[in-house]
């Protein structure tokens, strides 16, 4: 049997209303040579039956899990059963936005061999149905190719509904439920950073609806906390200085929304490594110091020209801390 060029890959969980949507502009599709994967982590049998009553039944290969398995593991198994050349993740939310996007998107990878990772711009929909264009600039574009860890920072590609990619071995990571997307493309994008981007909107992405896990778990200080924190363990795991990427600022400031102010706290979560202990007690130590400085100026400047002026005198109480850490 002839395999499809692209699979594209739908991991649902409820929200038929959301999928028929979805299921409607793939049959609109002018690219026909496509397979939809379809796995169901729903507790009742109201996807199965959206998928029997959907034109596209022919082309749908349909699996419900035995158990419901979660996001990250409901992911994999529709990337697994993927059979095609190309893998196009579309979330059940998600739709889109022409008749020539998959034709579009799947062309991107054609006529560009060298790249194995295309994504296009998006609109996100929310649910006062405002369109807000997501794109990126030619900078973000350089920055991240050059480096892909960069996304920890900004999720400049956005949801994996704007992606396509050629099948890999590559899968999700399962203690993750927000970040899993972005810990995906920098593994991915690790073994070869070229990528092609159309800045034209092929998709729409739904955005700020209270029924989405991703807005379930915005601002939600353990999820956060863990997820960053596991995330950045992972990405630097053999580098005991990760300053110059700006991780030290970054942690300051979520460690200062969520209030945390003693490393036991970080490593209750079980999340990162005993080798950056140091590193978290300096960002707690930068936490407390935002308090009283961010209006006035950034204190990543200060500190950073004030240690190599020998000038931590100034600083005042985090003086110790981040004297030993940017001595190191």
């Amino acid at each position: 049997m002839r395999r499809p060029k692209v699979s594209i890959c739908i991991p649902a969980y409820k929200r038929v209303r959301c999928l028929r949507r979805a299921l409607r502009s793939i049959a609109l599709q002018t690219f026909e040579d496509y397979e939809v994967i379809i796995t169901d982590d729903s507790p009742d049998d109201q996807v199965e039956r959206a998928v029997e009553d959907c034109t596209l039944a022919a082309n749908i290969i349909y699996h419900k899990n035995r158990k419901r398995l979660g996001p990250a593991s409901n992911w994999d198994v529709a990337v697994r059963r993927a059979s095609g050349d190309y893998v196009k993740m579309l979330l059940t939310d998600d739709w889109f936005t022409a008749e020539t996007s998959l034709d579009r998107l799947v062309s991107m990878l054609d006529d560009e061999p060298k790249a194995d990772f295309g994504f296009c711009s998006s609109l996100n929909v929310s649910s006062q149905r405002a369109w807000v264009p997501h794109s990126l600039t030619e900078e973000d574009l350089v920055t991240l190719t050059r480096q892909p860890t960069s996304l920890f920072f900004a999720n400049i590609i956005g949801s994996p509904s704007a992606t396509i990619y050629r099948r890999s071995h590559e899968m999700y990571d399962g203690q993750l439920k927000w970040l899993l997307d972005i810990d995906f493309y920098v593994r991915y994008l690790e073994s070869n950073p070229t990528v092609v981007f159309c800045p034209e909107p092929l998709v729409c992405v739904t955005a700020n609806d209270g029924g989405q896990l991703s807005s379930q778990l915005a601002g939600n200080k353990f999820v956060e906390l863990f997820e960053y924190t596991y995330l950045f363990d992972k990405l630097c795991r053999n580098d005991l200085n990760p300053i110059s990427d700006g991780y030290l600022m970054f942690f300051a400031r979520l460690l200062r929304k969520h209030q945390v102010k003693s490393v036991e706290d970080i490593e209750q979560l079980n999340s990162t490594s005993s080798m950056h202990r140091r590193f978290f007690n300096a960002a707690i130590a930068l936490s407390a110091m935002l308090r009283c400085t961010e209006q006035k100026t950034r204190p990543w400047v200060i500190l950073r020209s004030a240690w190599r002026n020998s000038q931590l005198e100034r600083i005042g109480p985090v003086q110790r801390v981040l004297g030993n850490y940017f001595a190191s």
